[in-house]
């Protein structure tokens, strides 16, 4: 496995609502993928995701998942064009529009589903943090 490198080109071809380079520079970006970096993890060590770009065929789940991550917090930022939950109220006189974030279990789940990236994130990290429980306990009554 190896570690995902930012590719901002890359990013901006598949999210073209980030491509306008005078809007967002390369430098906010950067900036915002740091964060990611730190939230998600980028390595082997630091990543549920699998990443083997060099593999037949190759595996890009770790770099697909954090353009997600990356995403929403550049949406979440006001950069991006995207709305960050489904319209609840509309008028037209005036222009105002309302809406609502989506409300999830946790607060982590909240967060990642006040966007449309953010979701996609969330769908594709929670196989890897769900489990089973552990119930350990000892093998023999303590008084005897």
């Amino acid at each position: 496995m190896a570690d995902v490198v930012l590719d901002i080109a890359d990013f901006r071809e598949r999210f073209p609502q980030f491509d306008d380079e005078t809007k967002i520079t390369d430098a906010v970006i950067q900036t915002q993928w740091y964060a990611v970096a730190a939230l998600c993890g980028v390595t082997d060590a630091e990543s549920v995701f699998p990443y083997m770009p060099d593999a037949e065929p190759p595996i890009y789940t770790r770099k697909i998942a954090l353009y997600f991550a990356l995403c929403h917090l550049l949406t979440i930022q006001g950069w991006g064009a995207g709305q960050t939950g489904p319209i609840t109220n509309a008028s037209q006189g005036s222009v105002s529009t309302a809406f609502q974030l989506m409300q999830g279990k946790t607060t982590t789940e909240s967060f990642w589903l006040q966007t449309s990236c953010g979701a996609r994130y969330w769908m594709m990290l929670k196989p890897y943090i769900m489990g089973g429980r552990a119930y350990i306990s000892r093998s023999f009554h303590p008084w005897g």
